[in-house]
């Protein structure tokens, strides 16, 4: 059997705020279950979140490679751009966004701010995310023929060197919960380009399962994608720092989804203005307040018992109140 010991890795600490895990005992009295909340939207730099951990490790290697530029894609809100765009800007990397549709004519929310870090934003007619990243691979194609060194990044730094942040931050979680005794039953988590989903589940994995069942509430694609996502994203970290695990226990939904990808559901809207008006937390309606509304429908259905941890993870993504 492969060894469980993770292949040393560099990475950057701008993130760095150390893991906030507490109880929402507001939220829980009102929802009649124990629902805990870990705060990666306080995260640095911009409005934080999940992107933040993944860039400190896909930019670091972007650095030891000798990388001149970024180049990454995703929708015209996408939280990940804008703070590729801001690592960009201080690490002196040229960044090229490449985004569906057409440029707006005010812009406003995170490309605001991917203007402000100064970022070459690229806009093409399509809404396949496929398209997206074959035009952004022609862009590096044709930037490293100009004499550039580009670095590519997949969608919401969703690989094997992304997902290491969140592998890595279970462990973290870990110690906090021995220190504070207490283990979670259930996690729940917005799950996109499914990076956090599947590092979160190989932590767990090599921690003792102290995240409990691991529930990936889509935002983008159908149940069986994320499923089929999880497993490349996972078979390829394993292959790549040559461990193995027992298996994890992950389970996916795309209940709250909505039509399609940022679709604003009354659901959503609901879970952010509970989460706003008891414990004063933003979620926003594409990514975090989904996930709320799985965790208000599960507790409104008597799901849990009264003894259970339920554990939200907020991942951040703020930028979409300023559109």
């Amino acid at each position: 059997m492969k060894s469980t010991v993770l292949k040393q890795t560099i990475k950057l600490n701008d993130s760095l705020i150390q893991p906030i895990l507490y109880k929402l005992e507001h939220l829980s009295q009102e929802l009649g279950s124990n629902i805990w909340c870990l705060r990666d939207d306080l995260t640095a730099p911009v409005f934080g979140g999940n992107k933040t951990r993944k860039l400190d490790y896909l930019v670091a290697d972007a650095i030891s490679v000798r990388a001149t530029c970024l180049i990454a894609y995703g929708g015209q809100q996408s939280n990940f751009c804008a703070l590729a765009a801001a690592y960009g800007s201080k690490y002196k990397l040229k960044t090229t966004l490449v985004f569906p549709g057409t440029k707006p004519p005010i812009l406003t929310g995170n490309l605001k701010l991917c203007e402000l870090f100064g970022a070459n934003m690229q806009f093409i007619e399509t809404e396949d995310i496929n398209n997206l990243h074959k035009f952004a691979e022609i862009i590096s194609v044709n930037l490293n023929a100009m004499g550039e060194r580009p670095y590519f990044m997949p969608l919401g730094g969703s690989n094997s060197i992304g997902i290491r942040a969140y592998v890595d931050l279970v462990f973290d979680i870990k110690q906090i919960a021995l220190q504070q005794k207490v283990w979670f039953n259930k996690t729940y988590v917005a799950a996109g380009s499914c990076g956090t989903v599947a590092g979160l589940c190989i932590g767990n994995s090599l921690n003792d399962l102290v995240l409990g069942e691991i529930i990936g509430i889509s935002v983008l694609s159908d149940t069986e994608n994320v499923l089929s996502n999880m497993k490349i994203l996972t078979d390829n970290f394993l292959a790549r720092n040559e461990i193995s695990i027992r298996g994890f226990d992950f389970n996916a939904t795309d209940s709250f989804k909505g039509s399609h990808y940022g679709a604003k559901t009354p659901e959503a809207e609901e879970a952010q203005a509970i989460f706003a008006q008891t414990e004063g937390i933003l979620l926003d309606l594409v990514y975090t307040a989904k996930a709320g509304a799985a965790i208000i429908h599960a507790c409104r259905k008597n799901n849990f018992s009264a003894s259970e941890n339920i554990l939200f993870v907020h991942t951040g993504g703020k930028g979409s109140f300023f559109e």
